[in-house]
């Protein structure tokens, strides 16, 4: 279960909070209803509070290239962003999109397990690219 460094909007408190995919794409959900597509919204203590990613605490890697990337190839409508997000969740996977439905990419593993679960591929891909499995993302 991933750790995640979030700043509270309220206070500025830094947290770490552990949330498994469900909790996760719970959170990303209720914050984009609320307006604030780029925000997880907890419960903490009882009450519900918006709260951001603490970018100056993450593990900082090397990012060659693109990363994140964002694909419009492998982007929803912005009305399907929140079934989008719960539905990789349910397939074990954690994924993010721009408002306008784009998808967000952290690394190239990430891309590979985000279109697999979803039945997409790279025809002109090499190993560690997403591959074609005979199935389609409804076969699940």
């Amino acid at each position: 279960m991933p750790v995640y460094d979030i700043i509270r909007q309220d206070t500025g408190e830094p947290i770490s909070r552990r949330l498994d995919l469900e909790e996760y794409a719970v959170a990303k959900v209720r914050a984009r209803e609320a307006g604030n597509p780029w925000c997880m919204m907890l419960d903490i203590g009882g009450r519900e509070v918006l709260c951001s990613t603490d970018w100056s605490r993450r593990r900082q890697h090397a990012r060659p290239g693109n990363w994140p990337l964002r694909c419009d190839a492998a982007g929803v409508s912005p009305e399907q962003i929140p079934h989008a997000i719960s539905e990789a969740a349910k397939q074990g996977v954690r994924i993010d999109f721009t408002s306008d439905g784009r998808a967000i990419f952290e690394s190239a593993r990430h891309r590979k397990a985000y279109c697999e679960a979803r039945g997409l591929y790279d025809r002109n891909g090499g190993y560690s690219d997403p591959q074609y499995h005979g199935r389609l993302s409804e076969d699940g």
